[in-house]
């Protein structure tokens, strides 16, 4: 099992840095399964979706992008669970740092499920007015 582990955590920690490098939607399409599924408090769950709320995240951020940090990273098989934190500045000004716990579902080398714990209300404020604009 511990190689397994290994593996997932290389996987987990690698996504979360490319989210970071190169945008969600380039990291979804290196390290996720085409069926991925991804659930937050705010949306529930969501599948295809996630592609292009991915592209409005990413460039509603600043040239500095959104930089994680990483506190921990625990797994158990095909379950990884990640700590970190996130930090970056809008284009529109507003700072967007909030802390996350992420449990992650693997299958043969791939993320299939995020399930994706925030701090809602800061998540709301800032990416509410932005996902309405789209929406619009």
């Amino acid at each position: 099992m511990a190689d397994i582990d290994s593996a997932n955590t290389r996987i987990v920690r690698a996504f979360i840095e490319a989210n970071a490098r190169d945008g969600l939607k380039s990291a979804i399409a290196q390290y996720a399964a085409h069926d991925l599924v991804w659930w937050t408090p705010a949306t529930g769950e969501i599948q295809g979706q996630i592609r292009q709320l991915a592209e409005i995240i990413h460039a509603s951020y600043d040239e500095n992008g959104l930089r994680f940090t990483i506190k921990r990273i625990v797994a158990d098989g095909d379950v990884v669970v990640a700590e970190y934190e996130g930090l970056g500045t809008l284009k529109n000004g507003s700072v967007y740092n909030n802390h996350f716990l992420s449990l992650f579902v693997m299958r043969e080398g791939k993320i299939r499920e995020v399930r994706e714990y925030h701090e809602t209300a800061h998540a709301s404020a800032i990416w509410g007015p932005i996902f309405a604009d789209a929406a619009a």
